[in-house]
């Protein structure tokens, strides 16, 4: 009897070149922003300073990264209640959720 697994694969689908170029684009539509970063049990929360921009910013971000990390999961605050944004993802990738700012620091 075979059965289907439903778990995502952990990994970034983007190639090394397409990685660097978001890199380069998450640093500087989000990451430069971040004012207080959280680890959470399953992942980070990153707070920034609230402002319609920086909100369409994280937005675009999270459709973005849905399409390349879809074993991540992004939350981000409701308008209002401050601008933070978590990512998690299972147990099984914590090392790649927690080694997330890392790679994103300059090369």
């Amino acid at each position: 009897m075979t059965t289907a697994s439903h778990e995502k694969d952990i990994a970034c689908s983007l190639n090394d070149k397409q990685f660097s170029k978001r890199r380069e684009m998450l640093r500087n539509a989000l990451f430069n922003h971040v004012v207080y970063v959280r680890r959470l049990e399953r992942g980070l929360k990153l707070d920034f300073e609230e402002s319609s921009e920086r909100r369409a910013a994280v937005e675009q971000v999270i459709d973005l990264e849905k399409q390349c990390c879809g074993f991540l999961s992004f939350t981000i605050s409701p308008p209002g209640e401050g601008l933070s944004l978590s990512i998690e993802g299972p147990l099984e990738a914590q090392p790649f959720v927690h080694s997330f700012m890392k790679r994103l620091e300059k090369p």
